[in-house]
């Protein structure tokens, strides 16, 4: 067992008396039961596409993908960006609310039941911070979750150590037009990736400039497929 997985059992067995959201008696995965099931109703339930997990009429693909292909194959995303996530993702991931890691890893979870019911995948792998910003975060959340889904899926996990990533302004600070530019050329994989058909896990996706990236970035290391996960999709309107 990994440093990783030790962490995330112990975490996972602590207990949380309060719920971190309104500080009421925790119940489920560390939320009180009241705060569990106002996230659960942010539940996508709109037909979006099927590539970029943006609305669409039809839910099967739209223009833009149609149009500009991005470099992954599909996304997955079981979350909308709004309250009470956005509060309980910023503490987790801005504040190193280590605790909370079961309750993340108990959401991401519910993303599995959008993936294909028999999934190809080979191995999973988490969109990894900059050295820089572990430092600011104090840990890799990503990697936590990749570990969780990982687990679930009696699936092998690719280690972040072997994915660099170039320190650049952060992204949430950016446009959408600057989003796309800034990550370009920022990642170098120390690892073959031929023939493989990758489950990439990540919290959030906004332009999915970042996943892009890294995605591209996979199949040039000669990956078969890149399926992106993520725990909450922010969407353009």
């Amino acid at each position: 067992m990994n440093i990783l997985n030790k962490i995330n059992k112990i975490l996972n067995k602590l207990p949380l008396a309060d719920c971190p959201l309104c500080h009421e008696m925790a119940d489920k995965n560390g939320l009180c039961c009241g705060c569990w099931q106002d996230i659960l109703t942010l539940q996508e339930t709109r037909p979006v596409c099927f590539q970029c997990a943006e609305p669409c009429l039809d839910g099967n693909i739209c223009g833009a993908c149609v149009k500009n292909p991005p470099q992954f194959d599909a996304l997955y995303a079981a979350f909308r960006y709004e309250e009470p996530l956005v509060t309980l993702l910023h503490r987790w991931k801005y504040q190193a609310a280590l605790p909370y890691s079961g309750t993340i890893a108990a959401l991401i979870k519910l993303v599995l039941s959008k993936l294909p019911p028999q999934p190809p995948f080979d191995c999973v792998m988490s969109v990894p911070p900059s050295a820089q910003r572990l430092i600011e975060h104090g840990f890799d959340h990503t990697a936590i979750l990749a570990n969780a889904v990982a687990q679930q899926l009696n699936l092998p996990i690719i280690s972040p150590k072997l994915i660099e990533r170039q320190h650049r302004v952060p992204q949430a600070s950016l446009n959408r037009k600057q989003r796309m530019s800034n990550l370009k050329n920022s990642f170098t994989l120390h690892f073959d990736a031929c023939g493989k058909n990758i489950l990439l896990l990540d919290d959030i996706a906004t332009t999915g400039s970042t996943l892009n990236e890294l995605s591209g970035c996979l199949k040039k290391k000669g990956a078969k497929s890149v399926s992106a996960v993520v725990l909450s999709r922010r969407y353009k309107d």
